[in-house]
């Protein structure tokens, strides 16, 4: 009798992990909208966030301890021991321990542990699943904006473009769904954009929903937005003699992509009502005034800061003290705040070795993913992606992208 209820009780499981995860995932996501619109009680609301990652840990305690012996085991020849001892060093150097530093363990130790698991395919595809339910359901916020947008005077689910932001192409609104950024609701659609052909099987109705996320991600007007449209149209284009020079126009793409988030233009002599995003001019070429937006005035400031206070003493609540209550916007720069410089040192080494992996890959990986992986590793340079979720599911374990690929059950339903 027990034996005919064995898969019931499995696929019961099974569903419960993949809403935990999802639940876990989007709730982390809207913590700052929930925030911003006193929607509820935000410490109770954490508190909730801490019970899911917690019941997850143990969940998966089975992959965590064979991820701890490995790393026991390699000691210092792995990279995430290394990390790990130049955390502790850190706290050991300020005599404290602070939350940014354990945010980032709680994620990258946990996701991490999933590439050592015995049932590596479910326990991918548990994320996969969880992070593809939440992007469907941000696209279904970004959407729910225009519905607002059109009959509502309310701006829970969009807002209005900020004043002299620095993109031609925007039109008047940001449509950001249940996502207090526009920016992370981009991050989440272009993350679900890419993992869709892991996850379902290639139909007019899987192309369908590809142009809605596609359409949604243009809908938030975000720059990254842009960016990610741009490198996949540079993908989608077959001809024999344009593929010669791809790869040269995708690094022209990035470099320029780099520079429009660091540098913005104005006509000498025109009025700048906002200057969030005009910090102050650096050059003019040609009777028009090239400003340091926004990203390299954090830069800047960074520089100083570090320049100013020994790493006995920096932080990121003491640098958002000088920044306007801002982070760095830059993986590299923030983990310089809450590890030092060994660890992020250590960061970005970790993801250059991933990319040089992920691009050895033997055989063509399908161009939404490769274009999500490019658009994450160049966000790094302005985004502080330490403790977000999407960002280490799919960095961390992009090298094993054809491991997983080949044995993919793309059957959606029949897995949920």
């Amino acid at each position: 009798m027990l034996k005919k209820h064995i898969p019931y009780i499995s696929d019961i499981r099974n569903k419960s992990i993949i809403i935990l995860g999802a639940a876990c995932i989007f709730f982390i996501t809207i913590k700052g909208w929930i925030e911003s619109f006193n929607l509820l009680d935000i410490s109770n609301f954490t508190y909730l966030i801490y019970l899911m990652v917690g019941l997850l840990w143990v969940i998966n305690y089975k992959n965590l301890i064979i991820y701890a012996n490995l790393l026991i085991g390699n000691n210092i020849r792995s990279i995430d021991f290394l990390i790990i001892l130049s955390l502790l060093l850190f706290f050991i150097l300020q005599g404290s321990i602070n939350l940014y530093a354990l945010s980032f363990l709680s994620l990258y130790l946990f996701v991490s542990s999933v590439a050592s698991s015995k049932e590596f395919y479910r326990d991918y595809r548990y994320m996969l699943l969880s992070l593809f339910l939440v992007s469907f359901i941000t696209l279904l916020g970004i959407f729910i904006g225009v519905f607002e947008n059109l009959f509502f005077e309310t701006k829970i689910f969009h807002n209005n473009k900020v004043t002299d932001y620095p993109n031609p192409i925007s039109i008047k609104f940001h449509f950001s769904g249940f996502q207090f950024s526009y920016n992370y609701a981009a991050y989440i659609i272009i993350a679900g954009l890419g993992i869709t052909h892991l996850l379902l099987p290639s139909s007019s109705s899987v192309k369908r929903l590809r142009y809605l996320f596609i359409v949604g991600l243009f809908l938030t007007q975000a720059k990254v937005a842009f960016l990610y449209i741009s490198i996949l149209a540079v993908m989608s284009i077959k001809n024999k003699l344009f593929s010669l020079f791809r790869n040269y126009l995708l690094m022209l793409l990035m470099l320029f992509y780099i520079i429009l988030c660091h540098f913005t233009f104005a006509v000498s002599n025109s009025e700048i009502s906002s200057a969030y995003y005009f910090r102050e001019v650096k050059f003019n070429i040609l009777d028009i005034d090239i400003y340091a937006t926004l990203f390299l005035w954090l830069k800047e400031i960074f520089i100083d800061y570090i320049f100013n206070n020994s790493l006995f003493e920096v932080s990121i609540p003491g640098f958002q003290l000088i920044s306007e209550g801002l982070e760095p916007h830059s993986i590299l720069l923030s983990s310089y705040l809450f590890g030092g410089f060994l660890f992020s040192f250590l960061i970005f080494y970790k993801l250059l070795k991933i990319l040089y992996k992920f691009y050895a890959l033997p055989s063509p990986v399908n161009k939404y993913f490769l274009s999500l992986v490019i658009v994450f590793f160049v966000e790094c340079l302005v985004w502080d992606s330490y403790d977000s979720p999407i960002f280490w599911i799919i960095m961390l374990l992009c090298p094993l992208y054809k491991t997983y690929a080949d044995n993919a059950d793309r059957d959606f339903l029949k897995i949920l």
